[in-house]
């Protein structure tokens, strides 16, 4: 792939009306995916034919040919199910998702993201990815690229740590000018450092792993701020931004971090 120079940079910009030419895919990348997940059922591998009345180029996992729509307080939410599994779409961020769904008409796209908390309907108790079956994630994969050109990231209890904890204790509050006094000598930022570090590594490597020559990436957000640099050590040629949703902060506040390595 030839080098990554600033006239090429260029020609992916939106300037004086001129749409880019992309040559392969454009990689979005948020933090978390548009759909809430749950299972209603404890985990079986399905083996039985699909159901007489599904489509018959449906195998394994019977999916619905058509999205169910269900009304709640207004508003409209598309729900699939594949076996147990159910999939409704979210309510949040619809501005920036909406956004997102609106480059398909003129580009080929996928949406890499976190699934966000897998709830059992039966218990309400979170399932952790570690216990989810080989089969339930591959699943889960061919449902949300079939539905949303959508690949999802099954993050490990790092999670937590990552967005309760560094996005909303450490970053959230400092991008918003708001310093937090932290009598424990930033014990809890150092804590969720880790935490943070470990789930952009996850999402480094998933985008890794789906990009091609000629695709172009966007990260959105604070949630993956190393994500960039990480990429770029691996993919040294791959054209990369970086879209902040949030005003930087100043040095003088930015300088408050006891990590200073984002």
């Amino acid at each position: 792939m030839p080098s990554l120079t600033a006239e090429k940079v260029a020609d992916y910009l939106p300037l004086a009306g001129k749409m880019p030419q992309i040559s392969g895919r454009i990689i979005n990348v948020t933090h978390q995916i548009p759909y809430h997940i749950s299972r209603s059922a404890p985990s079986k591998i399905v083996t039985e034919a699909p159901s007489p009345q599904l489509p018959e180029d449906v195998s394994g996992a019977p999916v619905s040919k058509l999205a169910r729509h269900h009304h709640r307080r207004g508003t409209l939410r598309a729900k699939f199910h594949a076996a147990e599994w159910t999939i409704t779409q979210s309510r949040g961020h619809l501005a920036l998702h909406a956004g997102l769904q609106s480059l398909r008409e003129g580009y080929e796209t996928i949406q890499i993201g976190w699934t966000g908390p897998i709830k059992d309907k039966a218990t309400k108790a979170v399932l952790s990815s570690e216990d989810l079956a080989e089969e339930d994630i591959a699943k889960l994969e061919g449902l949300l690229m079939e539905k949303g050109q959508i690949v999802p990231v099954f993050l490990d209890s790092k999670s937590r740590g990552h967005y309760e904890g560094y996005c909303k204790e450490v970053l959230w509050p400092l991008f918003h000018y708001l310093v937090w006094s932290d009598h424990a000598g930033g014990l809890s930022e150092k804590q969720y450092w880790e935490d943070y570090v470990s789930v952009n590594q996850q999402f480094a490597q998933r985008i890794a792993d789906h990009y091609r020559p000629g695709d172009i990436i966007f990260i959105n957000d604070y949630h993956l701020l190393l994500v960039p640099e990480m990429l770029r050590e691996m993919i040294p040629d791959a054209p990369i931004g970086l879209f902040l949703h949030a005003p930087f902060p100043s040095s003088e506040i930015f300088r408050c971090l006891t990590s200073k390595t984002i």
